[in-house]
């Protein structure tokens, strides 16, 4: 499965699937959650599929929790997490996207200059 096929699956099934199962059960069932483990081995599919759809949306702290807790426990190359960095500097504030950039950041990547600058503004 190429990028663009695995982002448009993350963002048309997986996705609404994690949103409905979070928010009938309040936690995330163990399957769904491998599932989101496995999707960040497409990292550029993940971010567009996953993590910047539910960040325009309106993302509720725990689906957030959750899906950080993802991003903890996975590897992430440098220039992926730089240029989610990047989006979600530039969207609007909330708490959801607090705790992304936060998970983002606490990886001590060395970012580029245009990053820490876009943190900065």
């Amino acid at each position: 499965m190429n990028s663009k096929m695995a982002q448009r699956f993350f963002n048309l099934v997986l996705l609404p699937a994690v949103q409905d199962d979070i928010e009938q059960n309040k936690r995330l069932n163990f399957h769904l959650y491998l599932a989101l483990k496995k999707a960040l081995y497409k990292p550029a599919a993940f971010f567009k599929g996953v993590l910047l759809p539910l960040c325009e949306s309106r993302c509720t702290l725990r689906q957030a929790l959750i899906v950080c807790s993802v991003l903890q426990k996975v590897s992430v190359p440098m220039l992926h997490s730089a240029v989610a960095i990047l989006k979600l500097a530039e969207m609007t504030f909330s708490g959801a996207n607090a705790l992304f950039l936060r998970t983002l950041i606490l990886k001590k990547y060395a970012l580029p200059y245009r990053v820490v600058d876009q943190l900065v503004d």
